[in-house]
């Protein structure tokens, strides 16, 4: 006979199958829910027509999973559009706010007739956007929540006086935020069990907080198999094969630091660049700066097909980022066994260990590109070592499948509904 199975409640406010950042999270952590709870999803409006087809083409796979639209109110009034048009951040932030009222309302009606054994806050994944879910008095789970990070200042100087400017006081703001901002006095204090997506994080929430929880990376791979390709041979004297993939939209990704560490690595380095955004043309003109022995190729904005190719074709993958959680690209690059260099900072520094990459200390940066020039050079020339790596980060990609995310969460959720210590 099966056992009764938990009855949840999760606000995803963005979900959908199929897609990155916060819709993917939401339906992710859905679908993991689902195969071991009678799932009910409080979720955005403007997904209903997705959802529902999915749910009418996989009816087996999404039979435990009961979605409850909820729309979005718009806002009217003559002092409304040059609010919207001057503040769209603000505006965006004001309607959400006010959809998570909404969205407790009904997850209260629902309550009545369903009787939840727990609930569960997941997107928005920013701490600052907790929602009300607490006044229900259930089981709360939170997270994994974002955000808590602050970019380093030592690296924020390699940066625009504008984005040195944004970022720091982006740092005094949420360092402020963190300690005595709504999620801090209030919500904080009534979630059961909280999950950070960063390590980071995760300190923030037991040493500020003083909260229990643990860091659980916010995406996930959905199959480890890509470990079994053969790695691809650097030999000694040929182009060492870099990857680097992000949005350009702003400074964020910073990808000149990788230009700069360029100048400290000896061997020669061919530059595969994936992705597009208002700073390519800036980016692509410092590229011409790289010393001769190297290449910069910019690709542009490839679909995701053209990423994994270049990431089976590449030797290492790169990332430069002053700030993030964690990004997909990363999961990616271990999945297809590349050895990552990264900052050690973010999301980063909770998934690359020394078995599948390299972490270069935050300094200042031009300490930071001669250290990220020599860990390049030093994989360039010890090919035994890049070789371990490789395998190394196939083996680490395991850890972040959601087969695996899914065991943990079944655990947590159990431990929560029967009101036991975790």
């Amino acid at each position: 006979m099966e056992k009764k199975r938990i009855k949840a409640l999760l606000c995803c406010s963005t979900c959908s199958p199929g897609r990155g950042s916060e819709p993917g999270m939401g339906w992710n952590f859905a679908s993991a829910v689902s195969s071991f709870c009678e799932a009910h999803i409080i979720v955005f409006d403007g997904y209903r027509s997705t959802l529902q087809a999915y749910c009418a083409e996989h009816p087996e796979e999404t039979k435990h999973i009961h979605f409850h639209f909820l729309a979005d109110e718009p806002l009217s009034g003559r002092w409304l559009s040059p609010f919207k048009k001057h503040f769209p951040t603000l505006y965006c932030y004001y309607l959400y706010n006010k959809w998570l009222r909404r969205a407790t309302e009904l997850a209260q009606q629902l309550d009545k007739e369903e009787n939840f054994d727990l609930v569960h806050q997941v997107t928005m994944a920013g701490f600052r956007f907790p929602g009300f879910l607490w006044r229900l008095r259930k089981p709360l789970l939170w997270g994994p929540i974002g955000g808590l990070d602050n970019a380093p200042y030592r690296l924020l100087i390699s940066l625009s006086p504008m984005e040195i400017v944004g970022y720091t006081l982006r740092n005094i703001i949420n360092s402020w935020q963190r300690r005595f901002g709504y999620a801090a006095k209030v919500y904080a204090r009534h979630a059961d069990y909280i999950l950070a997506s960063t390590k980071e994080g995760e300190r923030i929430v037991r040493n500020v907080w003083k909260r229990h929880g643990e860091y659980m990376c916010e995406i996930g791979t959905q199959h480890a198999t890509s470990g079994s390709r053969e790695v691809p041979i650097h030999r000694q004297g040929t182009p060492l094969r870099v990857c680097w993939a992000g949005i350009m939209n702003n400074q964020r990704k910073n990808l000149p630091l990788l230009f700069r560490a360029l100048e400290y690595c000896e061997s020669p380095v061919e530059v595969r660049v994936m992705g597009c955004g208002a700073m390519l043309a800036f980016w692509q003109k410092l590229a011409q700066r790289v010393p001769s022995r190297h290449r910069v190729t910019f690709l542009g904005g490839v679909v995701q097909e053209r990423v994994y190719a270049e990431m089976r074709s590449a030797h290492v993958f790169s990332i430069t980022s002053v700030k993030d959680d964690t990004s997909s690209v990363l999961l990616e690059a271990l999945q297809h066994g590349l050895p990552v260099i990264a900052p050690d900072s973010c999301g980063f520094s909770g998934v690359i260990t020394e078995e599948c990459g390299i972490k270069i200390d935050i300094a200042l940066p031009e300490t930071f590109a001669e250290n990220y020039g020599r860990a390049l050079d030093s994989l360039a020339k010890n090919e035994d070592r890049r070789i371990r790596l490789a395998h190394g980060a196939t083996r680490r990609a395991e850890a972040y499948t959601w087969e695996h995310k899914t065991e943990r969460l079944k655990e947590i959720y159990r431990a929560l509904a029967s009101r036991e210590p975790l």
